[in-house]
């Protein structure tokens, strides 16, 4: 009949609705999107954060084992300085027992004249207390013992400084062996030091290998966070773009 409406054909409002149920139905789908990359982001944070708690304990840690590694090192150097400056008097000392002269035109050592003039100056004095001289030759002994003690005083500091252990210059055997003795001893100590360094060595390696493995995950972590944050960011920017479609259709209605 003429004027009837054909009930096939939809209307313009429930074709909007169909569309708007459809717009929302994406809306929430997105939103439930974007939430899950919310909490993953959330997550990762959480796990970065923990690994650079770990991670700032742990640089404590090395930090303290580099330390001790340092003070060994030190320790070391110190024994290995002290070994050579012995060694060094040592050396001379022999060279002074042997009778050993440098080259001609070279002058003698201070420690090899101060020994010679001690020596020589008790082997005096002894002679001067125990024998009986004559005035003239008792005078020569006394003026010869006090230029002797003057050159003595004279080249006291400078030996002094050389020495590194204290030894009686007069008694060349014990001095030798007292020096031979503090050597080793200094040079064992060196070694003990050594041995220490080397077994921390291990637990350096060791704590450098986890510290590496914790600054690579703390960045791992963060890497995922700053990507679920760009696409849950992104997912949003979505609902704000289909919100505006969506109210224009409710206002429509």
């Amino acid at each position: 009949m003429r004027g009837m409406k054909d009930d096939a054909t939809p209307s313009p409002d429930g074709e909007l609705k169909d569309e708007l149920q459809a717009m929302e139905a994406r809306v929430r789908k997105l939103r439930d999107t974007r939430n899950a990359f919310s909490d993953q982001a959330r997550a990762s944070a959480e796990k970065r954060n923990a690994i650079q708690g770990q991670y700032k304990e742990h640089r404590e840690k090395v930090d303290l084992v580099l330390a001790e590694v340092k003070a060994i090192r030190a320790e070391v150097k110190m024994h290995k300085e002290k070994r050579n400056a012995i060694q060094a008097q040592l050396r001379d000392i022999i060279g002074q027992a042997k009778g050993h002269r440098k080259e001609k035109g070279d002058k003698k050592s201070a420690t090899a004249e101060y020994a010679q003039l001690k020596q020589e100056v008790a082997g005096l004095e002894k002679t001067f207390e125990t024998s009986s001289v004559g005035q003239k030759k008792e005078k020569e002994m006394i003026k010869k013992i006090k230029e002797m003690g003057r050159r003595i005083v004279e080249l006291a500091p400078e030996v002094v400084k050389f020495e590194m252990i204290a030894v009686d210059l007069s008694d060349m055997d014990t001095a030798i062996k007292t020096l031979k003795s503090e050597a080793d001893a200094s040079h064992q100590a060196m070694l003990e030091a050594v041995g220490r360094a080397d077994v921390l060595s291990k637990e350096v390696d060791e704590a450098f290998t986890h510290r590496d493995f914790l600054k690579a995950e703390g960045d791992r972590f963060h890497n995922e966070f700053v990507e679920l944050r760009k696409k849950s960011d992104q997912t949003h920017e979505k609902i704000t773009e289909m919100m505006v479609n969506v109210n224009e259709i409710r206002d429509k209605l």
